[in-house]
């Protein structure tokens, strides 16, 4: 007789069969944050402190360099002002008008009744010097020619001129010998034995231009004081003179002693110079 033994049936779980576990909750919404008021500014990023190897780093932007590979040096600006000069040479022309007794009111003491004693007309001249930094020191001649006469003058001068850019005001003193030739007279016939000479003082402003530092072009206007002598005549020539009814007994009289006259002259002119 057999036994049989009964055991309860056990069901094995299947690894596939896992059951599903329980859903989570959703995450809650990430909080925006504050937006920054209107009124306040957002301060600026702090720049990290420089190291010794930042300092050895290249520039962000490197100089231009030039076909040979080597960074081109910019060029300095140019230079706007002139260079010295040492040596100048004007040349001169214009208009002067000269009064003889500007300061004497007795013509017959200086012209004895001869020449006219006023004069308007055209002059030329001419200097040459050097010059120091803003100082010039030179020698300049004019000669002025007129109806009644010729006046010639040659001195020396010292000026002082004011670089500004282009520009230059200059004003000069000067003063030399004067004399006067060539007469024509208020009488047919003036006696070449007249001789009219003395000293000038001048006093000079002026304005010149360099287009280039070597040349300028300008005006200058002047002021002559002059002190004029004429020398007596010897009693010899004078009796020649009234011989030949050139002269009367009264010019006679006038001729035979010294005359002296005090005048001016007033002058503008165009100026063009060389500087060397």
């Amino acid at each position: 007789m057999v036994l049989a033994a009964s055991f309860p049936r056990v069901a094995l779980a299947d690894p596939d069969d896992q059951p599903a576990p329980p859903p989570t909750a959703p995450a809650p919404p990430a909080t925006p944050p504050p937006s920054a008021s209107p009124t306040e500014e957002t301060p600026p990023p702090e720049t990290p402190p420089t190291s010794h190897t930042d300092a050895n780093k290249p520039p962000a932007n490197p100089p231009p360099t030039a076909p040979n590979g080597y960074a081109e040096t910019p060029e300095p600006p140019k230079e706007s002002k002139r260079g010295l000069t040492w040596f100048w040479l004007e040349a001169e022309g214009g208009f002067e008008h000269v009064g003889l007794h500007t300061f004497n009111v007795n013509e017959q003491t200086l012209s004895a009744g001869f020449i006219d004693t006023e004069a308007s007309g055209g002059d030329v001249g001419g200097g040459i010097g050097a010059r120091f930094l803003i100082l010039t020191l030179g020698l300049r001649g004019r000669m002025g020619f007129f109806n009644a006469w010729q006046l010639g003058r040659i001195g020396g001068e010292l000026g002082i001129h004011i670089p500004i850019t282009i520009f230059e005001p200059h004003f000069e003193l000067g003063g030399g010998y004067a004399a006067l030739g060539s007469f024509h007279g208020l009488v047919p016939v003036v006696p070449t034995q007249i001789s009219i000479h003395g000293g000038y003082a001048r006093a000079t402003a002026g304005l010149d231009i360099y287009p280039i530092s070597q040349l300028s072009l300008g005006a200058v206007a002047s002021f002559d004081f002059m002190a004029l002598i004429r020398d007596g005549v010897s009693p010899t020539d004078l009796t020649s003179l009234q011989s030949k009814n050139i002269i009367t007994a009264a010019q006679s009289k006038l001729l035979a002693v010294q005359g002296s006259g005090y005048g001016a002259t007033f002058s503008i002119q165009g100026v063009i110079g060389l500087h060397l």
